[in-house]
Order: structure tokens, then sequence, then C-alpha cells
């Protein structure tokens, strides 16, 4: 018995007549069979730059080249901040020039604390912080004789981390920040854990940020006793804390009667509400159209229905513990360089973005966005998209303070009914023949 394929939607009955006029590169995490490796374009790694980046670009079929300008991709550390200047549309940067207002410990502080804010304070999201030695006062007010994890503010992946009692004593010039331990987390196999989340995000303007479906369960090397201050018990980061995705997590969840969509659902709205606070600041750079970020959100359960972000990490670790963590991470950034979608060099190209450039229609660009947003749901992988949707857009102030014309027109497209598409359809359609066919 055969199935009746669906309707096509207005806006497919569009494309099907009109092919958007640009094609992208496409990235793979392994050779089919019988395929034969060919260059198709070039990536500069610039400073450090994990094995397993390389690895995909190289299988889908970029060389490595020694000059930034001439490549498609570039990856790595960020570049200095002269390079965004002069990035063309057939290029993609993985960083943004300002990836560091959420990415450090002092960016991310100061934008959790601006969205928490504004939020319900029923359901803190952040465990109380402090900058030290800035707020070395407060922290004085603060310490008690309560438990706290103290971090340095320039370094990562576990490293310098240590719990503390009272106020620290702390090298000349050093920075760290200090913050409150959640001291009823909850447990798995009677392990504490945390989660880690990847975030991307592949536009500013328009804001569009997705999550990847699947993430990472870290748990901590030693089973959990609060009486005992050893690391191995509270650091879920170390070397040899054992790494999961998060299938077991879940059913782990549901049987202790969690519902795991309230989780992520929760986990996604924290992860939203920080970028758009941080947008304005992102936005500033230069060509940020050719560029994305890829970041790491880490999150603690507790007990008591409570949800803490941690922190959020730029760059976030490729290295692995196991095939089916490698697995993980290589389908990650498959799924990351596709959905960057990377334009191949064609007269089209060129056309259709002198038209967007020199267009001066309100609803012609607002198309193009519908479109270019379009394209992006066709190459999501495993990633899906949590801004805009239908019930959170740039259309309630609660996410954006500033708007652009590009969030209004996808938050007025995404959040029409699909009854009355067809209306929005008719004025797109007659101005994309009239601008975009002169």
């Amino acid at each position: 018995m055969t199935t009746t394929p669906p309707p096509l939607t207005p806006l497919q009955q569009f494309l099907q007549a009109n092919p958007f006029p640009l094609t992208y590169f496409d990235f793979a995490a392994a050779l089919e069979e019988g395929q034969k490796k060919k260059i198709v374009g070039y990536y500069y790694a610039n400073e450090y730059t994990p094995k397993l980046v390389q690895q995909v670009l190289e299988t889908s079929g970029f060389k490595k080249s020694d000059s930034p300008k001439d490549s498609e991709v570039i990856v790595g550390s960020k570049p200095k901040p002269e390079f965004f200047d002069n990035i063309k549309i057939t290029q993609r940067v993985a960083h943004f020039s300002k990836e560091f207002a959420i990415g450090t410990k002092t960016g991310f502080h100061k934008h959790i604390l601006q969205y928490q804010s504004k939020q319900d304070t029923s359901f803190p999201c952040y465990l109380q912080t402090f900058i030290l030695p800035d707020q070395i006062n407060e922290f004085k007010e603060n310490a008690g004789t309560g438990l706290w994890i103290q971090k340095p503010v320039g370094r990562s992946h576990a490293r310098g981390i240590k719990l503390i009692k009272g106020v620290p004593e702390l090298p000349p010039g050093s920075r760290v920040v200090v913050q409150k331990y959640a001291q009823y987390p909850i447990l798995i196999d009677n392990h504490k854990f945390d989660i880690r989340v990847y975030a991307l995000v592949l536009s500013l303007d328009p804001l569009l940020i997705y999550i990847y479906n699947d993430g990472l369960v870290r748990i901590a090397e030693a089973q959990w006793n609060d009486s005992n201050l050893d690391p191995k018990i509270h650091i879920t980061t170390g070397p040899n804390c054992k790494v999961e995705n998060f299938t077991r997590l879940w059913q782990a969840l549901e049987a202790s009667k969690i519902d795991p969509a309230t989780i992520r659902s929760r986990m996604e709205d924290i992860i939203i509400g920080i970028i758009c606070t941080a947008r304005d600041e992102l936005i500033s750079q230069k060509n940020h159209k050719s560029c994305f970020e890829l970041y790491g959100f880490d999150f603690l359960l507790t007990l008591d229905g409570n949800i803490y972000c941690l922190e959020a990490n730029v760059t976030p670790s490729m290295s692995f513990q196991s095939p089916e963590e490698e697995a993980l991470k290589k389908q990650l950034l498959v799924d990351t360089f596709n959905l960057s979608s990377l334009p191949k060099e064609t007269p089209e190209l060129e056309k259709l973005y002198n038209t967007i450039k020199e267009a001066d229609n309100k609803d012609f660009t607002d198309f193009m966005t519908v479109l270019f947003f379009d394209q992006y749901q066709n190459r999501t992988g495993n990633y899906r998209c949590i801004f805009p949707t239908q019930a959170k857009n740039a259309s309630s102030t609660k996410y954006l303070d500033q708007p652009t014309q590009a969030d209004l027109a996808l938050a007025s497209w995404v959040s029409t009914p699909d009854e009355k598409k067809p209306d929005k359809m008719k004025t797109y359609t007659k101005v994309y023949s009239k601008v975009y066919f002169v």
C-alpha cells in the first residue's frame, strides 16, 4: 500500500517553479563506498585546531591551506579582528569576532545575570557567583561556611577547578570565579553528572539559534558522598570522567518520573535568553553573515527541580574517550558545517547578492530572509531550530530588546498559521518576480 505524499506548501510550490539560485558545499563524516577523495576547496586552520575538525574537512574534500584569504572555511582559534573586515560571502568563519561576549566566564556571568533578572525568580537558572577580586567584599558577606567551586577566569577543561570554603587567598594578578556549590544534585548510578548541550548561532541578523538533539552526559569519576571533598566526587569534567550521550539520561529521568521534554525545554529557554541578551554585542562586527559559532552550554539538575546553567564554552572540546563519543562529535561537526551553508561561487550567487544589496523594497528583502531560512531548514541534520519558532520569536520583547527588520520578518513568517501563508506568498511572489528578474 502506497501512501500519498502531503501536498506542497505555498513556499514549496514557489521553489519548485523558481529553484533557489544558490548551491552549497556538502560535508560528510566518511567517503561512500568506492568514492574517491577529490579536492573541492580549501580550509585554513588558525593556530590550535582539533584533529577531528581537520579530519571532517579533509574527508569532505577540503585541503589545508596556508592562506586564510584563499580558503573557503576558516577554523581553529578566532582570527585577529582585522581579518573580519574582509571576509567574503563565499567563506565561512567558525567564530564571531566578539565570541567571548558569552564565551568567557566573565562575559557569561554578565549576560546570564541580565537574562535571569527578567525571569520568574521561582525558577533560578544560575547559582550564586562572584568574580574575584572584583567582588571580594560582596563575596566576604556571602561566603559563610558553605562550599564553593573556584574556577580560573581564563582556563577550561576542568583545569584549575577546586572546592573551597571561605575566602581564598589569590596570587597577585589572578582572577577567579567562585560559584555556590549545589548540594543536592540529581545523580545517575549514584554519581554526580552535568549535561553538555551544543547550540549553534547560525546567524545574528536575523538571529537564528539551533540546538543539537544529542549531547554529552559527563559523569564524575567517584560515587557520590557529600561529606567527602575529594574532587573526583564533585568534578564532572576531569580527564577520567565517564562520558555518554543523552539516551541513558532520558531513560533514567523518565524512570524517576521526571519529564525529559520539560528539562530540554527549560534548557533551551535559558540558551535562547543568554544569546538574546548578547546579540547586540555580537552583531557589532563586520561581515557577520559569513560567520557562525558553536557553543557548549553546561547544565546541572538538582533534586529541588532547578536547572542551573554553569557556563558557556566557545570551541567546545572535540577530543573523545570512546568510539561512541567520537561518532557523536564527528557527526556534530558534519551537521554544523552543512548547516553553515557555504555557497559555491557561481554567477547566480553574485547576481543574488548584488540584487539584495541594491534592492530598495522591504517585501523583497523580507522574502529573501524567509527563503534563506528555508534553505537552512533543509540542511539541519540532527539540529533543530529553537529560535525563532512560532512560540518564541522577535515579535515578543521578552527575547530581543531591539529586533532588526530581518528578525521581525522571520517572526512574522514563522508565527503565521499555515492557512494564512498563501496570502503572504502572493505578495512575496509578486515582488520577487518584479525585483529579481528585472
